[in-house]
């Protein structure tokens, strides 16, 4: 099992919006490679003002990141590729009961305080690619909309792996103020 993060939405997000952005991508990386088991983690439209950031003020960390690769180019998107692709995100009507060996699940890599709706949704039909939404409303009740940062919907991946149990995993990262 892969994850791309698809940073392919720079020129959407205000300057706050990549700090934060870069932020959350530090978090995915530190809790992969703190889990037993780990995603290979593919971060594709790396560049504009994210990547300026990390070659800047962050000193090229992400160069010294084992498990992560990065890429200025989308993520492949070919009859072949096509068919391991899964986007996730909360507007699909298709919910992942488990997460399958050989797919590649993408996450969105964009921070916009919920301004850009169906955003990740409309990208993965544009492409006729697969998308899906973690089962969280079958298991917690959200006080806000089921949207989640790149960070937490990597860390209910990587604790779903460990005990295949979505509920534990939810309640274990999802912010209590958020159910």
């Amino acid at each position: 099992i892969a994850l791309i993060m698809d940073c392919g939405f720079d020129d959407l997000m205000t300057d706050k919006e990549v700090i934060s952005m870069s932020s959350q991508l530090s978090r995915c990386y530190s809790v992969n490679k703190a889990s037993h088991r780990q995603f290979k983690v593919h971060v594709t439209s790396f560049n504009k003002r994210l990547l300026a950031r990390y070659k800047g003020i962050l000193q090229n960390q992400h160069l010294k990141w084992k498990g992560m690769s990065f890429s200025s180019d989308p993520y492949p998107v070919t009859p072949e590729e096509k068919e391991s692709l899964v986007y996730l995100t909360a507007d699909s009507e298709n919910t992942i009961h488990e997460l399958e060996p050989g797919k590649k699940y993408i996450i969105g890599g964009i921070v916009d305080r919920n301004r850009h709706k169906c955003l990740c949704f409309n990208k993965a039909n544009e492409q006729g690619i697969a998308h899906g939404r973690l089962p969280i409303g079958e298991y917690i009740r959200m006080a806000s909309r089921k949207v989640l940062t790149t960070n937490q919907v990597v860390e209910i991946m990587l604790e779903w792996l460990k005990e295949r149990d979505w509920e534990k995993a939810f309640v274990k990262v999802i912010p209590q103020r958020k159910m």
